[in-house]
């Protein structure tokens, strides 16, 4: 009996003298191999690391460079200041200017604060001031960045500045000389944050396992993710080590050097160990294997022992059997047992049939007529096919269905919906393929045999499609939509067809669920229908946040174009994440009081619900209530407000008489006996836009109205609109609208 074999043999039966010299030179070998190619793909890996960081600070101040030249050629602001005109409003053009060096500074990140030099008279102008040279906190830069004449446009090393009204703080600048061309006039100079870029730095080390050094084109260190952060900045530290930099790349754009490695302690630089000790430690791992395995074996071989002796006797009493499957070796009898209930359960063919369908539909698979027949009929599927087409069950409302099922009813759900789709399909003479590709989408292979009319099978999928949509409406506690893929010839166009059906689903959202989705009901949609919707989109907004009831009928207009332009799923939440941006941007001007309901519940209720969307009929009747809400509770607000009356009388005067061309603050003040002042303020806090911007946002819808319905010349809108200048009404129209008012017309 093999249970009575003395334990020496009954290691020798468990192969364990092959296996562990087998172990001990894979190991060796892997080790020494293991090595080399880990050295080599850790310093490539780390330089792609490096290059990225290297590239996104080079794009982010490329970013603030290309917006600071685009405002310098393309605004006639920078001009009035640096070379003013007699006829040049000061004042109006101080304040236009400070208000776009406000919106350059708010809309980027990276800007700490920008100046602009004057030379004729050594004036600078900030965000908020105009002062001379002698008395700005930053002179002495200046001054020596004004004697640099040979250079119009470059970037300097990090250093310490205090601006108007702020501590010391480290910052890098972007001087441009004025004009581009000569710059005689003045210069522009744009301050960065070293603190933003510390942040984008560490926004690419987050892992603790590498570091990156920012050096200037000096060679100094601006920021490293290694130093320590003291009290009052970054305390510049020289690295300790050397051996851990891998990568250094400097930029052709700043001059500055990008250093990266691996962290000292870190499981990379285990890369850095000799491998002699890698080598020891192998061989210790092999000999702690060895002893475990023997522990192991001699502890648990009595549950085998008794196994094998009932081997033996089974052998003894039918030894036609043993020998047949294998021999008399008790293993190949076990092993022949086990291929047997493999067969017999079918899992491997269910394997392979899985494995097809899904390289089918992701395109990975290239298989020529020849092999596709041999997997036809490897999986039972001998009959000829000429055409295939792909198809996808999208089961609707995936959130609410996950919340009304646990996960056993979820998988009871899906077989039956498999089983639905084949039964109908063997109901019509169709051959449908139906594997599940993700919990919520099932995918469909349409075989469309030879000797069928097109036509005819077409129809039958329509049936079966209809059929098996109407039937989960009917029986079932959920619905489905399905999307048809366009038909194809061969199998390894099966990826093309899935593409096309995935992208049919796209439209679900204007379609509507429940239904069949085929090639015929996409729209033929030009990319310039998106943007079209931008303009009422911000309109909306607008209205919204000045309290307008025609903020509804600019909503429903929105979700009404978006319906009948049958735009793809992609696009409405692009559009969708817009206007929530734009409501965002209005409502961030009003009083706290007003803008924390909107913060705290309003706008997180808009993003959930434009996450969920299933469909723009859903979608819209979900937006409206929650919109409706924050309107009422805003207007509730302002309403208890004492100076309410006076902002919505003073709003009524100004669009009766927005075209008086001496409508201004203090005009609309002396008609209401309230002082300019106390009406700016109350305006801003009421509206949450300034008077000036207010007026000039009237006049601007009111020119844009007559050059559309009018023929009367760009001259005389600008005068009915309220402007006596030309120019002056020229760039207040390109600044709201976007284009010059002759372009708008056309």
């Amino acid at each position: 009996m093999l249970s009575k074999r003395p334990w020496f043999k009954r290691l020798l039966m468990s192969y364990l003298p092959v296996f562990l010299a087998i172990a001990a030179v894979l190991s060796i070998l892997f080790v020494f191999a293991a090595v080399g190619v880990g050295k080599k793909e850790a310093l490539r890996a780390n330089r792609i690391f490096a290059s990225q960081v290297q590239q996104s600070i080079d794009y982010s101040l490329r970013v603030v460079d290309q917006m600071i030249l685009g405002e310098l050629w393309m605004n006639t602001l920078w001009s009035d200041f640096f070379e003013p005109k007699p006829q040049t409003n000061r004042y109006l053009a101080e304040y236009e200017l400070s208000s776009k060096l406000i919106g350059l500074t708010d809309n980027s990140p990276l800007i700490d604060s920008i100046y602009l030099v004057r030379f004729a008279d050594q004036k600078v102008m900030t965000n908020s001031s105009m002062l001379s040279l002698e008395s700005f906190p930053d002179r002495s830069f200046l001054q020596e960045a004004q004697s640099r004449t040979e250079e119009m446009r470059f970037w300097t090393s990090p250093r310490t500045a205090a601006g108007v009204g702020k501590e010391e703080r480290s910052i890098f600048s972007l001087l441009l000389r004025y004009p581009l061309l000569d710059g005689e006039q003045g210069m522009v100079v744009v301050n960065i944050q070293t603190a933003a870029i510390a942040e984008l730095l560490n926004s690419f080390s987050d892992s603790g396992l590498s570091f990156i050094r920012l050096y200037d084109d000096n060679g100094a260190l601006v920021y490293g993710t290694d130093m320590q952060q003291g009290g009052a900045g970054y305390e510049k530290q020289p690295p300790t080590k050397n051996a851990n930099v891998l990568t250094r790349i400097k930029s052709d754009y700043t001059g500055w050097e990008v250093q990266s490695g691996l962290k000292d302690g870190s499981y990379a630089g285990g890369y850095t160990i000799p491998p002699r000790v890698w080598l020891a430690l192998a061989v210790l791992t092999v000999l702690l294997g060895i002893g475990f395995i023997i522990y192991i074996t001699m502890r648990n071989y009595k549950p085998i022992g008794k196994i094998m002796e009932s081997i033996e006797t089974y052998a003894s009493v039918e030894p036609p059997k043993l020998r047949n499957g294998g021999g008399g070796d008790e293993f190949a009898f076990i092993a022949k047992a086990l291929d047997d209930l493999i067969r017999q359960t079918g899992e491997d063919v269910i394997y392979r049939r899985k494995l097809l369908f899904q390289e089918l539909f992701e395109g990975s698979r290239a298989i020529s007529p020849e092999q596709w027949r041999e997997q036809l009929k490897g999986l039972g599927m001998e009959e000829p096919v000429d055409r295939l087409q792909t198809g996808i069950v999208d089961i609707d409302r995936y959130e609410d269905f996950c919340r009304s099922y646990n996960h056993r009813d979820q998988g009871l759900l899906r077989f039956a919906l498999g089983n639905v789709v084949s039964e109908l399909a063997e109901q019509q003479g169709l051959r449908i393929w139906a594997e599940w590709l993700t919990s919520q989408r099932m995918g469909l292979l349409i075989l469309h045999q030879s000797g069928g009319q097109a036509p005819e099978s077409e129809g039958r999928l329509q049936l079966v499609t209809g059929s098996a949509v109407e039937w989960v409406r009917q029986n079932l506690r959920l619905t489905i939509t399905i999307a048809l893929g366009v038909a194809v010839e061969k199998a390894a166009e099966v990826g093309l067809s899935y593409e096309s059906a995935a992208e049919a689903m796209k439209y679900k959202s204007v379609l509507g669920n429940s239904r069949v989705i085929a090639q015929l009901d996409l729209p033929v949609q030009s990319p310039g229908d998106v943007f079209s919707q931008l303009q009422p989109i911000r309109a909306m907004a607008t209205a919204f946040r000045l309290g307008e009831e025609k903020w509804r009928e600019l909503l429903a207009q929105v979700m009404d174009a978006l319906k009948k332009g049958r735009f793809s799923r992609d696009d409405i939440v692009n559009l969708m994440g817009y206007m929530l941006y734009q409501l965002n941007l209005e409502l961030a001007g009003l009083p706290e009081e007003s803008r924390r309901p909107w913060e705290e519940q309003a706008a997180p209720g808009l993003e959930r619900v434009m996450g969920g969307m299933d469909t723009l009929e859903e979608l819209s009747c979900q937006i409206l209530p929650i919109l409706e809400e924050q309107d009422a509770l805003i207007r509730q607000i302002r309403e208890k407000r004492a100076a309410h009356s006076i902002v919505w009388e003073a709003r009524r005067f100004i669009e009766e008489n927005y075209a008086n061309p001496d409508m201004s603050l203090t005009y609309v003040g002396e008609h209401f006996h309230i002082t300019s002042n106390y009406l700016s303020r109350l305006f801003k806090e009421e509206t949450g836009e300034n008077f000036v911007d207010y007026l000039a946002r009237i006049r601007i819808q009111q020119a844009m109205r007559l050059l559309k319905e009018t023929e009367l010349t760009v001259q005389e809108v600008a005068v009915r609109a309220g402007y006596t200048h030309y120019v002056s009404f020229n760039r207040v129209f390109k600044r709201i609208a976007g284009v010059t008012p002759g372009d708008y017309r056309k």
